[in-house]
């Protein structure tokens, strides 16, 4: 007998995807298509209809997925107002996961216009926008993008570079039916996505995209590299999307699309957010590539389940672009043959709605590492006859290796803590970002020796962890007086020990550190003045004491091998 069931509405892929990767006797996985007629989605009443036909209620819903496809008109939001319509008529629905958007969020972000106000209000950088009837074009500042406010993947989108060809493009998208436009000001810049899986209180980073520049061709918006592995900077605009899933009730996937301009030649950069969107990303083959034993459908079929996040996090690098430059068939069973490639797929652009551009490509999802990046590159190159491909990827790695990589370090250690935590030890110069930072340790040389504090786990770095409103300095110099009664006058971070969870573990607050990847900096700590034993209650703190290298060997391996490595820094 079935013990439960989940549902999916929207991409037949993205369900026979689910399925294959979620098959168990115990589960059954039901469909309901939001395809109506060709690119346009079933009416509300439909999705209804279809829901009801298959609905059991004998047996348990465990969840509904939303995988609504960007090139089904309407489809996501008709899916969201028609499970708000089936939770009413199911009042044991009402506390099922639902992983998608609300029907308020679903309303905002697939209507470009909405999008931009919403963006706006929340404080986020957007460009200047004009909405219809567009009478006054002497006061519009040329060039412009006209977009319509309901459809995505770039249909469409029209480059106006002044008021005479505005009036004509108008005409044009009107004849093809489309009716409602929004104009925004043409930003020339470098063209990024941002896109976050949120499982619950969990929020997953997917990969990044990048494009060296917008054109006035418009290029489609997929004519990007995305990358997987290689990447973790930009704190502030993954924090954008966090806080507007949790403001809009969003579960399941989120994106934002911006440009990106320097400010002044000043090596900084200003994001202007043009779009957002709540459907899939297009890249999860990689995300599968690039962390190990990490399946997308699997990790929410488990969690609608089990309400667990479990894979193991160990990270490689993995591409996807596509290329417009190829030889069809022949293409793909070249590039098929290589053992590498995840994914090859030949994709149809004019089979889009409202396609303007009438061009096919192919996209091409692989597994590299550094030693064998140009390698792959260049034969990739060759097999498309593109010599541009080897560049655009080489010009994307560059540039968020300079601008917001995770640097990897000549030297480092790593361990396991136990209860699916595993660590590795990076020399570093630069500081992670503090929302993932949950402790911090210091290295405190006195006297030509090394301090630790006696614990009931053994001879421990003295330090703890960061509390609510502190920086990352503020909690070492707390910890460094509370714990050895350490005046610190100085400090100076030489690393830090990123901790890999394979599921969420809960801190002494009964809060969630962060998941799947936190960090512990290390500072070196200065003093010049004698230590000072603290007095009374030191919690789980028994003592401290100092340690030559050679008897700190024989305390603590783990911290002897750090303080090894340090030698060049101490």
């Amino acid at each position: 007998m079935l013990k439960y069931r989940i549902y999916i509405f929207g991409s037949e892929r993205h369900y026979h995807n689910f399925k294959e990767a979620t098959g168990s006797v115990n589960l059954e996985v039901i469909h309901i298509n939001e395809e109506g007629d060709f690119s346009k989605s079933k009416t509300i009443k439909e999705i209804v209809a279809d829901f009801e036909a298959v609905y059991d209620l004998n047996i348990s819903t465990k969840g509904i997925i939303v995988f609504g496809r960007a090139t089904v008109e309407g489809g996501i939001e008709n899916i969201s107002s028609a499970l708000d319509i089936i939770k009413k008529a199911h009042s044991e629905l009402n506390n099922i996961q639902i992983i998608g958007p609300s029907l308020k969020a679903a309303k905002i972000f697939n209507n470009k216009d909405l999008t931009q106000k919403t963006l706006h209000k929340n404080k986020i950088l957007t460009p200047k926008t004009y909405r219809m009837p567009f009478d006054d074009l002497e006061q519009m500042q040329f060039p412009l993008v006209l977009k319509p406010l309901n459809l995505s993947g770039g249909c469409g989108m029209k480059f106006v570079s002044n008021a005479k060809d505005f009036k004509k493009n108008i005409l044009e998208l009107n004849s093809l039916g489309i009716k409602d436009l929004i104009a925004t000001e043409f930003i020339k810049g470098i063209e990024v996505t941002y896109t976050i899986l949120r499982l619950g209180d969990i929020f997953l980073r997917l990969p990044v995209s990048f494009k060296k520049e917008t054109d006035e061709k418009l290029t489609h918006p997929d004519a990007k590299v995305k990358l997987a592995g290689f990447y973790n900077g930009y704190d502030r605009c993954y924090n954008y999307l966090e806080d507007i899933m949790k403001k809009y009730d969003i579960y399941g996937f989120f994106s934002l699309q911006g440009v990106m301009i320097e400010k002044d030649f000043s090596n900084e950069y200003e994001t202007y957010f043009l779009e957002a969107a709540t459907r899939i990303t297009g890249s999860t083959v990689i995300m599968s590539s690039a962390l190990k034993g990490f399946n997308m459908y699997k990790t929410i079929g488990n969690w609608l389940i089990n309400h667990k996040v479990c894979f193991s996090y160990e990270r490689a690098y993995a591409i996807q672009y596509p290329s417009y430059k190829h030889n069809g068939k022949k293409t793909l069973n070249k590039l098929t043959e290589l053992n590498w490639v995840e994914e090859v797929k030949y994709e149809d652009l004019s089979e889009m709605p409202y396609g303007i551009e009438k061009r096919d490509r192919i996209r091409i999802s692989f597994s590299v590492n550094e030693k064998n990046l140009r390698e792959r590159l260049k034969i990739i190159g060759e097999i498309l006859h593109n010599k541009q491909y080897e560049k655009d990827v080489l010009t994307a790695i560059k540039y968020f290796q300079l601008k917001g990589m995770e640097y990897k370090d000549r030297e480092y250690l790593s361990g396991e803590w136990g209860n699916g935590l595993s660590w590795k030890f990076y020399l570093s110069n630069y500081l992670p970002t503090r929302r993932l930072c949950s402790a911090v340790f210091g290295i405190l040389q006195h006297n030509q020796k090394i301090l630790l504090t006696k614990t009931r786990r053994g001879w421990e770095l003295p330090g703890g962890h960061i509390e609510e409103g502190e920086s990352i300095e503020e909690a070492l110099k707390r910890e460094m007086l509370e714990e050895v009664g350490a005046n610190i006058n100085g400090c100076r971070l030489v690393g830090y020990r990123k901790i890999i969870a394979s599921h969420p573990i809960k801190n002494r607050d009964g809060k969630n550190y962060p998941f799947p990847v936190s960090y512990i900096p290390h500072y070196m700590v200065i003093t010049n003045k004698d230590l000072v034993p603290p007095s009374g209650d030191q919690g789980e703190i028994l003592g401290s004491e100092l340690f030559t290298l050679t008897d700190l060997r024989k305390t603590n391996k783990e911290i002897a091998s750090i303080v090894n490595i340090l030698k060049k820094v101490i």
